[in-house]
């Protein structure tokens, strides 16, 4: 099922579940989330301008499901599942992708995650199947690779040269840390911290889309199964946030438990009522959103960094563009990202096609929307501080 992607402006959020408390002990924000007084994400209120682009759906260009998307200087790059990336046009217009999976010199065995250079445009691929990133031009022209020798499921790119790389609980003599920063220039490893917890290697072995997330020179790093969001730099990593759920949450004797594997572990999980997070994290100048599972229900949470105010929610509406449409974001597969000043939300065609208001300024404008055709695509640009 395809996705439709929203790219939202968000400027201040008044209705509130927690106020930020500061850790005594250090910068650690801590942030007490509850659903008590859950209501909708109300995204007109958070935005000064909208508009829309509908991806063109062409044999060429047929996306699939969306593991990452970007928004670079007016264009949509999506990863799929077909370890493609597309790229199109501000206007929906399919412009090219980049396609070399293979064995031979240049080519992936598979895309684990990918980033784009602001400045020169210069397109980085993570293959972790053969420990591998590789680099290519705008145009899908094959530059240089690195052998990293090392596991690696994720990345982010800090500046021109260094990279940190994320390999989650995959423990082992060689790789006893979970982020690596290596040196793409050097071809080298500059340093290594956040030790893996051997108890937790042996079962806690699940991987999200986007452990990382970069505004500026600020780089996030959230896991699921912690209720930590980290900043993360070339020379360390240091808590930033803390999603409080009270007594709801994981206690640490139950990851001491032991488990067998990961089927083991969700297995007892589903036993009890706890609250935990955290499976994706867009950030961005005034917020971050992040998703969580609170009473076994799916939500996300939007903290404002300006009120130091905190949300959760898991239903969103847009009153001036989708008129009285109430959107379930569990039942629409809602899925956020933020790339520069923007926000970007996935979710299933189905709510475009079948359940928006008849009345709606974008039902007017979208005409009919098919379930499989390629996302359509909203564009809201953040407010500043």
């Amino acid at each position: 099922m395809k996705k439709l992607i929203l790219i939202l402006s968000l400027g201040l959020l008044f209705s509130c579940t927690g106020k930020q408390k500061e850790n005594a002990q250090s910068n650690l924000a801590v942030i007490p989330v509850s659903t008590e007084n859950s209501i909708p994400l109300e995204l007109s209120g958070l935005s000064k301008e909208v508009s829309y682009v509908k991806l063109a759906t062409e044999d060429a260009c047929l996306i699939g499901e969306i593991n990452k998307l970007l928004y670079v200087d007016d264009y949509i790059v999506v990863c799929s599942d077909h370890n493609t990336i597309f790229f199109f046009n501000k206007n929906g217009t399919f412009s090219h992708k980049i396609y070399h999976q293979g064995k031979g010199p240049g080519e992936y065995l598979s895309i684990s995650d990918f980033e784009i250079d602001r400045k020169d445009h210069v397109i980085t691929l993570l293959d972790a199947s053969k420990q591998q990133l590789l680099q290519y031009d705008w145009d899908g022209t094959f530059i240089k690779k690195s052998d990293l020798n090392c596991w690696a499921v994720g990345f982010q790119q800090l500046n021109d040269s260094m990279y940190v790389l994320y390999s989650g609980n995959q423990f082992s003599e060689e790789n006893k840390y979970k982020l690596t920063v290596y040196n793409l220039s050097s071809c080298n490893v500059s340093a290594h911290f956040y030790p893996i917890s051997k108890e937790k290697s042996s079962y806690l072995h699940v991987f999200t889309d986007n452990n990382f997330s970069r505004c500026g020179d600020d780089v996030l790093l959230c896991e699921m199964f912690n209720d930590t969001i980290y900043s993360v730099s070339a020379s360390k990593y240091t808590p930033r946030y803390y999603i409080d759920f009270g007594k709801p949450k994981i206690p640490s004797s139950f990851y001491e438990a032991g488990y067998d594997d990961i089927m083991n572990f969700q297995t007892k999980l589903h036993e009890h009522d706890y609250c935990y997070g955290m499976s994706s994290l867009a950030n961005f100048q005034t917020g971050f959103i992040t998703s969580c599972f609170i009473h076994k229900s799916e939500y996300f949470i939007y903290y404002n960094k300006v009120t130091e105010i905190a949300v959760a929610f898991n239903q969103l509406t847009d009153k001036a563009f989708l008129g009285n449409t109430l959107v379930d974001v569990t039942k629409c597969g809602a899925r956020f990202f933020s790339n520069g000043d923007y926000l970007l939300m996935l979710a299933d065609n189905e709510l475009y096609a079948n359940e928006l208001d008849s009345h709606s300024v974008l039902k007017k404008q979208l005409g009919e929307v098919k379930i499989d055709d390629n996302p359509i695509i909203l564009l809201y640009k953040l407010k500043e501080k």
